[in-house]
């Protein structure tokens, strides 16, 4: 059915003007930022339970000798969880992150420099999209091993550390490999085979970090300056912002 000119007007009066566009997209840019606020909070909740959970280990399996090493390793599986749920919770924050940093170097810097400035052509389009079909920007081993690299490497590097600690020292000290091993044994399972399934655990949560740091965060949008330029007298940051003359950046 052709389109009439009644059409034609009743579409262009339900556009809305550039002031309320632009009021429209001040109050969602203050709901993303919000949203990514939040999520970012239970992102740092998950991390300080691991890092609580460890220093009440320590403290447990240092204060007596007789103390079992299998703390250890109950605590390595709790942090574990732990990072499954903040990777989970990292997926759902990247979402509004994105969204927050697509608004600002599209939105609200044309705003700060010039209305002219070009930004995207399609920005517009890719946050409709987005509203429309919400989806996930990556993938759930890409969230484990980001959250690993950024976060819990060291956690579970304190761990291990403390692991092999307390079987070198309780509930003797060990003058051998053989009776390091042998402190490792849990019940019927031999000491050799405990450890050895440590190191491999080990190895698995080091092939994930480094295999982490393959690709660059979508929208990461903060960048280290050039090495020593803090201590230069004439740094200027203002270089580190990206131009629509220079889109590479530096």
């Amino acid at each position: 059915m052709p389109e009439t000119d009644t059409d034609s007007v009743e579409r262009e009066q339900a556009r809305p003007s550039a002031s309320d566009f632009n009021t429209a997209m001040c109050h969602f840019y203050r709901g993303e930022v919000y949203r990514s606020t939040v999520w970012r909070q239970r992102l740092d909740a998950t991390t300080n339970w691991a890092v609580v959970a460890t220093a009440a280990s320590l403290s447990f399996a240092f204060g007596e000798s007789r103390h079992s090493h299998v703390i250890f390793i109950l605590t390595s599986l709790l942090v574990t969880i732990l990072l499954a749920i903040e990777s989970r919770r990292y997926r759902v924050s990247d979402v509004w992150r994105q969204r927050v940093r697509l608004l600002e170097e599209n939105f609200m810097l044309a705003h700060l420099r010039d209305p002219e400035f070009p930004g995207r052509p399609d920005w517009r389009s890719l946050l409709a999209e987005d509203l429309a079909h919400p989806r996930y920007k990556m993938s759930p081993t890409v969230a484990v091993a980001r959250r690993l690299r950024r976060n819990y490497c060291w956690v579970f590097l304190v761990i291990y550390a403390a692991w092999v600690i307390k079987l070198a020292v309780h509930p003797s000290p060990a003058r051998s490999w053989t009776e390091l091993l042998g402190h490792a044994a849990l019940g019927p399972v031999p000491g050799w085979l405990v450890f050895g399934l440590g190191v491999a655990y080990c190895a698995f949560l080091l092939c994930l970090m480094l295999w982490a740091g393959r690709g660059p965060l979508t929208y990461e949008g903060i960048r280290e300056p050039p090495r020593g330029a803090w201590r230069r007298r004439d740094y200027d940051p203002g270089h580190l912002i990206e131009r629509p003359d220079n889109p590479s950046g530096p």
